[in-house]
């Protein structure tokens, strides 16, 4: 079987370079190109085309340009259609992360979702999200894979610490990531510096990938010298080094759907604090797992994470580690592969 995907695989992320590797242990092959227009355009016996992250193509500031591009981007999808290739796409992201216009945002997924047979969910309530927007085809359920394979820690844990400035017996929260928007480091901060008995320090370290989430998160920040920001690209080894080193990663989303730092901190065995949604929901319960509807309640969240790791923190960590390690690309490809068989032709 040979599938046309899009994007192709690119370094920052190593998650569609793996997901092909793991397609063609399948039997499934993936043909990719630069742009999209490149596979509307080449000459294949492919019957499906499968799309991460298709809001890349359809974001503008303005409104009208937003338009424009949504048109040359579903009259590509409709050539594909016609010449009898099926559109699949992996919900990474039920709209894209800081939309600025989420109205339209809205209305073009859903426009985009009529042109769908497959979707792909990293999680079950996905599936439910994404018929809530009109989406009438087969939906696929495959795990977001682990993180050990691609995020590879320079040392171990207590190692690591030292190297990077954590003191013995030092209760360290981290957030990470590029520096935007959606991902409220701001309000974790500013919830931190209003008081978090339980935790010694809050570290903040990643790209800015917007001035003014930068500027909101380090006005936050001068409220606590125990909120450090640490600015700039992280490596793969930087990041699994900085998670691994954790207590527990705090994730303070405006908005999100599937959590790659979640998976990537459990990787590690790193306890999670987040919202109990999306993606999240299926953590609630777990040792390795402390709700956080807003980082407003950041303070009794810790409180809670506190208690449970000075009961048990090693077989937390142990657990944690134990089940994102179920979840793998292996798994995700047969899954895929086996709904592109099963959907068969149009």
């Amino acid at each position: 079987m040979q599938v046309l995907s899009w994007p192709r695989p690119y370094a920052e992320n190593p998650y569609l370079e793996r997901l092909t590797e793991a397609l063609a242990r399948q039997g499934t092959t993936s043909r990719s190109a630069r742009y999209l227009v490149e596979l509307a355009l080449a000459r294949s016996d492919a019957r499906w085309l499968h799309l991460h992250w298709p809001e890349w193509m359809l974001r503008d500031r303005s409104r009208a340009r937003a338009r424009a591009r949504a048109l040359w981007f579903f009259a590509l999808l409709d050539s594909f259609v016609l010449r009898g290739v099926r559109v699949a796409w992996t919900a990474h992201n039920l709209v894209g992360h800081d939309e600025p216009h989420q109205d339209l945002a809205l209305e073009l997924r859903r426009a985009f979702l009529r042109r769908c047979a497959l979707v792909h969910g990293h999680f079950a309530s996905a599936e439910r999200s994404v018929r809530e927007l009109g989406f009438r085809g087969d939906f696929v359920l495959a795990g977001h894979p682990h993180a050990l394979d691609d995020y590879q820690a320079s040392g171990e844990r207590e190692d690591v610490r030292r190297r990077l400035g954590f003191a013995d017996g030092e209760r360290v929260l981290v957030c990470f990531g590029s520096i935007e928007r959606y991902k409220g480091f701001d309000r974790v901060a500013a919830a931190f510096a209003r008081g978090c008995e339980g935790a010694d320090r809050l570290v903040i370290a990643g790209r800015a990938g917007d001035a003014r989430s930068l500027k909101a998160l380090e006005a936050a920040a001068e409220r606590s010298t125990a909120i450090e920001i640490r600015q700039g690209f992280l490596s793969r080894t930087e990041s699994a080094d900085l998670v691994l080193a954790a207590d527990a990663v705090v994730l303070g989303y405006r908005q999100f759907f599937t959590s790659g730092t979640a998976m990537l901190a459990l990787s590690h065995g790193t306890p999670v604090l987040g919202p109990p949604v999306h993606h999240l929901a299926d953590l609630v319960g777990r040792s390795f797992f402390v709700s956080l509807d807003d980082p407003e309640q950041l303070a009794p969240a810790v409180a809670r994470w506190r208690e449970a790791m000075d009961a048990r923190g090693d077989s937390i960590r142990r657990e944690a580690r134990a089940w994102a390690s179920e979840f793998t690309y292996d798994a995700m490809a047969k899954a895929l592969s086996d709904a592109f068989a099963r959907s068969g032709t149009p």
